[in-house]
């Protein structure tokens, strides 16, 4: 047995908990509960009549697309130990390698019946490859050479933030500063099968979540509805398959297990025959690759410019954080965290602002007409961190992250 070998399966044999043995199921019952009690409260014990069960299917949307841009900078921290500021201007590769493809002829003329190269699953892997290759290229002009001269997190992180201007500056030369939109298509036969599962009713209604443009959901009862927009079921639907496939590699491949080996010691891991520069090239692709897919259903919907992806990085880093900045189940349980708390901090908030506008007066000390969406969710951040300042699920000492 090779050494390098041996020592993927004494990484493989780290007992986990059930929780990082089986993230989705646990997420899942968890959600599922989740959504049930909303529905119950919005429906039994709703004074001011805001539609709870809403509420906790936009914010589950929210949460899949925060996992989805920020897995990948908890996995750049996790491997190579420094925090990636150029992240944000992943989100933006993504975003703008979509507009390219949208733009071009080529992608929205080659057509095979209704299905165009421009919709949104031929895309996705167009932003996941253009993404990754700037990740690695990244690694090789900028952060590679440093590694090598020995250079401190710390420098790492400074020469981040200038290599995401530099990205930055780029693509407003190339695509211009103004706003543009990437809003996702879809293949036109969607729109068909969608028509005629509703016409089944009961299970078609739910199945055609994903083909219609909309879809309007009924809750029992008669009062409250909810409308499913696809683009927010398909953002679901791909970070679930994406984190399954990230925890199968990460946990049944070599190259996995590799990486795994290389965060803990990558000194060890280089005397063991473990090829580690192969594995930082594979760890900037994928986390590349993964933040250009979730940029497509963050950004893509809104008007988007080059700076687009900065103005994430706050909520991205806050997801990072939360979940231990090194934590792959972290992340996972921080995004969902800091979505419903942000969604229970804006319905707060309106709801203040209603009793205030309906009695005619101020009864809290603060604006309600200022944006709160962030105050709720930075506020459990720091009490967590002051609690248990390796965040969740943190592995890596606290003071070893600068």
């Amino acid at each position: 047995m090779s050494e390098e070998k041996r020592v993927v399966e004494e990484v493989s044999a780290v007992e986990l908990s059930y929780f990082e043995e089986h993230p989705i199921r646990v997420l899942t019952i968890s959600l599922l509960v989740l959504l049930f009690l909303s529905y119950l409260f919005t429906i039994n014990f709703n004074v001011l009549g805001t539609n709870y069960f809403a509420q906790t299917i936009f914010s589950i949307s929210r949460a899949a697309l925060f996992i989805m841009v920020s897995v990948g900078l908890t996995l750049t921290t996790r491997v190579l130990k420094f925090a990636n500021f150029a992240h944000a201007e992943f989100l933006v590769v993504g975003v703008y390698t979509a507009i390219a493809m949208y733009r071009s002829p080529f992608f929205t003329t080659s057509c095979i019946g209704s299905f165009c190269m421009d919709n949104i699953f031929v895309v996705m892997v167009f932003a996941f490859i253009v993404t990754g290759i700037i990740a690695v290229i990244g690694e090789i002009l900028v952060f590679g050479p440093l590694r090598k001269r020995n250079a401190t997190p710390l420098s790492l992180m400074v020469a981040s933030i200038g290599l995401g201007l530099i990205i930055r500056q780029l693509i407003a030369e190339i695509f211009g500063s103004t706003l543009q939109r990437a809003e996702p298509r879809y293949p036109g036969f969607f729109d068909t099968i969608g028509e005629n599962l509703t016409g089944l009713g009961g299970i078609g209604i739910f199945l055609g979540v994903w083909f219609n443009q909309f879809t309007d959901l009924d809750l029992p009862g008669g009062v409250y509805s909810i409308r499913m927009n696809r683009t927010d079921v398909w953002g679901i639907t791909v970070m679930v398959l994406m984190i399954t496939a990230l925890k199968i590699l990460f946990t049944k491949t070599e190259l996995g297990i590799s990486m795994r080996a290389t965060a803990d010691d990558e000194s060890l891991a280089q005397i063991s025959g473990i090829n580690t520069q192969r594995v930082v090239y594979w760890t900037w692709f994928i986390a590349g690759g993964v933040t250009g897919v979730g940029a497509l259903f963050l950004l893509g919907p809104t008007n988007t410019q080059p700076a687009s992806g900065f103005l994430q990085l706050l909520i991205i880093f806050s997801v990072v954080t939360l979940g231990g900045f090194d934590s792959f189940e972290g992340t996972l349980v921080s995004g969902f965290i800091i979505s419903f708390i942000q969604a229970f901090t804006i319905i707060a908030n309106e709801e203040i602002r209603a009793i205030e506008r309906e009695l005619g007066r101020k009864i809290v000390f603060w604006s309600t007409n200022q944006d709160w969406s962030l105050f709720g969710p930075f506020l459990v951040i720091i009490i967590v961190l002051i609690v248990r300042p390796r965040g969740i699920f943190g592995l890596i000492d606290p003071k070893a992250k600068l």
